[in-house]
This record gives C-alpha cells, sequence and structure tokens, in this order.
C-alpha cells in the first residue's frame, strides 16, 4: 500500500571534526535494511548535510533554512526541505562522545516532504530542535520517530500556507526594484539572490514565489529536477522553442533513440568530400544541416522541372546524391508547451518553473556548477557564500539581488532596457507603496486594525488595503492584464505579434502607434512584451484555459498615469525635503487665502468709494458743459438778429413825409 502521506522522513545533520557535515540519523531509512544510524546518501541527495548546515551557520545561535532536492522516484519532480539547524556550548552537555572535540556542537533538524509545506512545517520544527537540544544528550534520538508520526498526522496538503511570508515588508525593502524583479523572473532569465542569513534568503525567495498566483501552492512540483528538456533553447530568429533533441527526433535515418546508442558513422575520404562541396557543410553543422540541405536540393529540382535556365545545371552537379534524404519529410513543429501542473480556468499557476528552468531557495557552494550547467534553462537560485559574487560567477548569471534596493545589478543592457518601467509601472508600485505605509500606520493607531476600502479601488479580492493579502491581488491583477495584453496585441492564442510592433522603439517603450493594443503594450513596455512571448510559462498559458479571465480587463491597473506626476508626488511624500516644500506651500496659501479676504475687501471698498468719486466729479462736469454750451448758444442767436432800434427811426421818417 502506497503512503499518501506529505512528510516523507526526518533527519539529523551535525557537523564532525574530522569528515565535515555528515548525515547522523534518518527516519525512515533510505535504503532497505539500513539503520537510522546510517550516513549513507543516495547519489541525488549528496548535498543534503552541506544544505542543512549552510554556510556560516556557525556565526548564529539559531537559524532556519529552505531547500529543495530531486525526488528518489521521478527525476522530474522534486521535493521540499525544512531544517533548523541550532548549536550549543559543549560544556552543556549532559552526555558528551569522543567525536566533541570542539568548544561548541552544531547540529540539525531536517524534515522531507513533497508538497512545499514551508511555513506550516518550520513553525512545527522550530519547536522540536528546540526540545532535542534542551535534552542536551543527542544519542536521544527516539524521539524523532514520534515526531515523524506527529508530523504525519498533523501536516496536509491544506497546510500550504504563504501568510508566514510578509509581502509588505519586501516591498518595504525593494521599493520600485521589486516590480523589475517580478518581471524579471516572467522572463525566465538566470537570476542569483545573495544575502544572509539563510532565513532571510530564504524567507525572500519565497516572499517572491507567492507573488504569483498559485505558486507555491500548485506551481513548485518540478523547481528542482535538472534534466535534458526539450525546450531547452530558444531559436531567435523566430522567437521559437527548438529542443536540443527536435533534429534527431525528426530524422530517424541519421538519428539516435534515447535507449540506443548512436553507432558511428561511416568513414568519409577526403575524395568523397570533395566530390560532394556539402560534406564539408554537414560536417560543420551536423546533423541538423540534413534536413536543410535536402530541402535546398529539393526545391531547385521543382525549379529545373519548371524550365528555368540554369537550374538543370545546378541539379546536374549534384545528379542523385543521397536519394533517401530526399525522400524525407520537413522537420515538424513541436508542439505548444503544455503546462505539467492543475491549473484553474485562470491558467494559473504559470509554468515558470519548468522542464529545468529551477527555483531554488539555498544552494550550497558544492552546487555552483548549476550556473555552468547546459541542461538549466533558467533559474532563480539562493546563496550565501561569498565565491558566489566572484567576478567569474557574475558573468554565468543575467541578474543579482542582494539585501536591499541598492545592491541589485541587472548585469546584460538589452535587458535593463526591457526591464525599464513605464509611467503606469512606476504608478502602480508607487500607489502599492503608499496603501502600505498608510495601512501600517493606521493598523498601528487602530487596535483592532479594521481598514475600509475606497470605492474607487481599482482592484479587488483583498482584506483590506495596504496588507499582504491585498498587495498579492494587486500584483494578481498585474499579471493577468500583462498576460491579456500580450495575448490580446498578437492576434489570435499563440499568433506571433503583428509586424507594427516589430518598429517600436526597444528602449522603452511608449505605445503611441495608431492602433489600441500598441498603447496597452506601451503601458508595460513593448518590446517587455514582445520578450515576453518568447517564453515557454506564456506558450503553455495560451495552451490551457483562460475562460475564467472573460472579463477581466486588458488595461494596465494604472493606464494612462504619467511617470512625472508619481515622481513629484514620491517626492512630496517620500523625502524629507519633499514634505518641508509641501509643508510650506500649505502653509503659504493658506496665508494668500486669508491675505486674500481682507486685501479683497480693503480693495472692494476703495474701489466703491473711489466710483462714488468719479461719477460726483463727471456729473459735475457735465452739469458745467451742458451750462457753457446753452449760454454759447444763446450768443450765437443774439449775433444772428438785428437790433431793433435802428429800424424805428426809418419808420417815424417815412410818416412824417
Amino acid at each position: 500500500m502506497m503512503d499518501d502521506s506529505y512528510i516523507l522522513n526526518i533527519l539529523i545533520v551535525g557537523f564532525h571534526h574530522k569528515r565535515g557535515v555528515q548525515l547522523e540519523y534518518c527516519y525512515p531509512p533510505l535504503f532497505p535494511g539500513q539503520g537510522h544510524d546510517a550516513s549513507e546518501l543516495p547519489e541525488e541527495w549528496q548535498n543534503l548535510p552541506y544544505l542543512a548546515l549552510p554556510d556560516g551557520a556557525h556565526n548564529y545561535e539559531q537559524d532556519h533554512v529552505y531547500f529543495v532536492l530531486p525526488s528518489l522516484t521521478d527525476r522530474e519532480r522534486s521535493v521540499f526541505c525544512v531544517a533548523c539547524y541550532r548549536q550549543i556550548d559543549s560544556d552543556k552537555l549532559v552526555s558528551k562522545s569522543e567525536d566533541v572535540t570542539r568548544s561548541s556542537v552544531q547540529k540539525s533538524v531536517v524534515v522531507v516532504s513533497r508538497a512545499p509545506l514551508f511555513g506550516a512545517i518550520r513553525q512545527r520544527l522550530s519547536h522540536v530542535a528546540e526540545s532535542y537540544f534542551e535534552l542536551r544528550d543527542f544519542s536521544r534520538v527516539e524521539i524523532m520517530e514520534e515526531t515523524f508520526m506527529d508530523f504525519k498526522r498533523a501536516v496536509t496538503k491544506n497546510s500550504v500556507s504563504t501568510q508566514v511570508f510578509s509581502v509588505k515588508e519586501l516591498l518595504l525593502r525593494y521599493r520600485q526594484k521589486l516590480l523589475v524583479l517580478f518581471k524579471l523572473i516572467l522572463l525566465e532569465r538566470r537570476v542569483l539572490v545573495h544575502m544572509n542569513p539563510a532565513s532571510q534568503l530564504g524567507n525572500t525567495l519565497l516572499t517572491l514565489a507567492s507573488l504569483y498566483p498559485s505558486l507555491i501552492e500548485c506551481g513548485l512540483s518540478r523547481c528542482g529536477a535538472v534534466f535534458k528538456s526539450r525546450y531547452n533553447f530558444r531559436n531567435l530568429s523566430d522567437s521559437d522553442f527548438v529542443s536540443i533533441e527536435r533534429d534527431t527526433d525528426a530524422l530517424p535515418s541519421t538519428a539516435a533513440s534515447p535507449t540506443t546508442p548512436t553507432p558511428p558513422p561511416p568513414p568519409s575520404t577526403p575524395a568523397s568530400k570533395e566530390s560532394q562541396p556539402h560534406g564539408r557543410l554537414q560536417d560543420a553543422l551536423g546533423g541538423a544541416a540534413t534536413g536543410l540541405i535536402s530541402s535546398v536540393r529539393a526545391g531547385i529540382a521543382r525549379v529545373s522541372s519548371a524550365g528555368i535556365p540554369g537550374a538543370a545545371a545546378a541539379t546536374a552537379e549534384h545528379p542523385a546524391a543521397e536519394p533517401q534524404q530526399q525522400q524525407q519529410p520537413r522537420s515538424p513543429s513541436p508542439p505548444p508547451p503544455r503546462s505539467p501542473f492543475d491549473i484553474d480556468d485562470c491558467g494559473f499557476p504559470l509554468a515558470l518553473f519548468a522542464e529545468s528552468a529551477i527555483f531554488l531557495p539555498y544552494v550550497s557552494l558544492q552546487q555552483i556548477g548549476l550556473l555552468e550547467d547546459a541542461n538549466v534553462r533558467a533559474c532563480l537560485l539562493g546563496a550565501n557564500n561569498v565565491l558566489f559574487r566572484q567576478p567569474q560567477t557574475r558573468r554565468r548569471i543575467d541578474a543579482l539581488l542582494g539585501a536591499d534596493a541598492a545592491d541589485f545589478a541587472i548585469y546584460d543592457r538589452g535587458l535593463a532596457r526591457l526591464l525599464r518601467l513605464t509611467g503606469p509601472d512606476e504608478a502602480f508600485i508607487q500607489r502599492l507603496l503608499d496603501k502600505a505605509t498608510s495601512a501600517g500606520a493606521a493598523t498601528a493607531d487602530n487596535a483592532d486594525g479594521e481598514l475600509t476600502l475606497e470605492d474607487e479601488d481599482l482592484f479587488a479580492g483583498s482584506e483590506w488595503e495596504g496588507s499582504d493579502d491585498w498587495l498579492r491581488a494587486q500584483f494578481r491583477a498585474y499579471l493577468t492584464a500583462l498576460l491579456l495584453t500580450a495575448d490580446s496585441s498578437s492576434g489570435a492564442a499563440g499568433a506571433e505579434p503583428a509586424a507594427s510592433n516589430s518598429s517600436l522603439d526597444e528602449s522603452g517603450g511608449g505605445g503611441g502607434g495608431g492602433s489600441g493594443s500598441s498603447s496597452e503594450e506601451g503601458d508595460f513596455n513593448a518590446s517587455y512584451v514582445r520578450a515576453l512571448r518568447a517564453t515557454f510559462h506564456y506558450r503553455a498559458w495560451l495552451a490551457g484555459p483562460r475562460h475564467g479571465l472573460a472579463g477581466a480587463s486588458r488595461r494596465h491597473p494604472c493606464h494612462g498615469q504619467s511617470a512625472l506626476g508619481v515622481r513629484l508626488n514620491q517626492f512630496l511624500t517620500g523625502t524629507d525635503q519633499g514634505r518641508k516644500v509641501s509643508s510650506a506651500v500649505q502653509s503659504t496659501g493658506r496665508a494668500l487665502e486669508d491675505t486674500g479676504k481682507v486685501v479683497g475687501g480693503a480693495i472692494y471698498n476703495a474701489g466703491s468709494a473711489m466710483s462714488g468719486f468719479l461719477s460726483g466729479l463727471s456729473s459735475k462736469a457735465a452739469s458745467r458743459l451742458s451750462g457753457s454750451q446753452s449760454q454759447q448758444q444763446l450768443q450765437q442767436q443774439q449775433q444772428q438778429q438785428p437790433p431793433q432800434h435802428q429800424e424805428i427811426p426809418r419808420e417815424s421818417s417815412i410818416n412824417s413825409g
């Protein structure tokens, strides 16, 4: 009967002064007939002791670490480990073995599970490790068997939770760089996170993973498996994924079976290569060139049959070379990628860590070779050894993240241009910062911590604004809009982007083109959207069900908002100088308002008095002007009429005559 429990093993790892870190206890045993105290490990788990007691563990009294191992039953699946380690002064031990020669003893208790139950296991395992060290007798390992049975009963699939990972703390630590990192991981590149202690490293990586919907719960079952994946390399000419086994699979006459060794090719003489000029090309390109050369020859034959001059001579030069290869069909295009996970009706979780794209919250120095492994398609790794930051290591990764926003470097300039935040991107992350900061202040002021949602909130699915669940809901809304924008702007599902999109500026993306889709692409950075379409997880998302997103918005959550306004608001609210300027402007505005009321009233009264004075002057002037005009008219009339005393003498003289 198959054991359906999610807990597989409980182990104890210790540090030996001669042999280094080693396995000291395992229940149940890893091999049939093996005792609980055997130190032998399967080849796939040879690095377990170095992961359970990480580099620099001696610098901390206690800590914990998360790590991932390949499954022992399925090479494409992973198992998940939580280790709580402690150290104690050897003088305090009740029973001291001969191997104890140092002043302190370090041991780690490890639980291995089928599912990523990191939070639930760590909380319980911390108490177990504390109790084990309080015994001060490490020979009493019988309590581990009881602990194993308790874990099997208590820990189930429903114990998967992201509540122990604080998104708010991560946002306030990395600020705008968190959105850059969020978009970077979607491009399936090589990212290394380096910090101490190991607990902070693991919490950072798992909190980051919790921003992607259902990823921790359902999308990590293959995150630690490295194998020869058919989607390992991309054909940059058409943004298609090309299998490293594709050409051999498509050409059965020259291909090797995965289980059958390839027979050695027949020896070829220099004369045969001279007689066939394409032979040297085939030797240089390998079997992959065979189909291409055959297709070219077949095309020339068709042209010659059409009667075009010169074509017959070209075919006559190689009349019947390798006739069996001319019969071979063209290599079929590989089918669209399919998600290996149980996805919901929105297509989540994304297949971010599948097909040799690995997610390891902690890697030891012994695993540094993963950065050079050709089978690793993409990676998100956590490390705390300083050798991972050496220049020769940096050349093998695309980005390095440290403990804060200032310690974040992208080594590829082209990748940095793709990840340049647009105005709506900056508005989005600034809005989250404002809500997270105000929610923290409101929670401190209110004992119950209750906050109300605004009616104009663009996002849904959160308990209260600024909380961890609310912040995850915002990133889900952002990711949904991004995927729908990439899908709508590329036409039909799975289609290549329109030709007009290729003319957009690579440096950033404003989407000024003519169509609405170009404008929507520009909100996320048009070049970034084109790069996103070439990823494995996006192709797998297109091939899966998405009917749950029928009513989702295809626009950026902060569509139309300006970066200048965001930066100004950030300066006024996020810096001491800005707050002083804002306070000065507000106080000056109030003073001007009060002064304006007083001055305005005085000006009004003075204006009224001046208006009355002027109206009085004008009336007096008008009356004086009208009086002078009437006198002048009377004088003119008197001058035009003859005087009366000159006519009277004439009449008297006539009468007298």
